[in-house]
């Protein structure tokens, strides 16, 4: 196991009855979400005061609190929903063709992160993800003929 994993796997542990009820973390990324303020200020504390039993604090300036929208692992949560970052879109649009396995590799991790927001994702990928058995100087036509990638 490697440092973050592990870390990951404690913090787990101190959380795991608020899993679902408000509380997200992922290695030293807490989101929290309520319907009110007050569910806000209450699950604000238990979590502080969660941190605080094994010594763990938090950063005041990374802080932000009673937020309507926010940006999560590369996600925008809002009152409205969940969506990619416009930047993550940016990026997918304006991906560099792949002309190698390794270059598709990458492109399909990117892209399989977000794969709920991409219309017809499988259908598109599925011929990208051949490619990782194939030719890997035939990538860069094959990918244009998709539609995933827009050159």
């Amino acid at each position: 196991m490697n440092a973050p994993s592990v870390f990951q796997a404690f913090v787990d542990k101190i959380f795991r009855d608020l899993h679902g009820l408000g509380v997200v973390v992922y290695i030293d990324d807490i989101l929290i979400y309520s319907a009110t303020r007050v569910e806000h200020v209450s699950l604000g504390g238990r979590v502080l005061g969660r941190l605080l039993e094994p010594d763990l604090y938090v950063k005041a300036e990374k802080c932000l609190f009673f937020q309507q929208s926010i940006s999560f692992l590369g996600y925008r949560i809002s009152t409205s929903g969940v969506e990619m970052e416009s930047d993550r879109i940016s990026a997918v649009r304006n991906w560099p063709t792949p002309t190698t396995v390794k270059e598709v590799q990458r492109f399909l991790g990117f892209t399989n992160y977000y794969w709920r927001f991409i219309r017809g994702f499988g259908q598109v990928a599925a011929p990208i993800s051949s490619l990782l058995k194939g030719d890997q100087y035939a990538c860069s036509g094959q990918l244009r003929r998709t539609g995933l990638l827009v050159t």
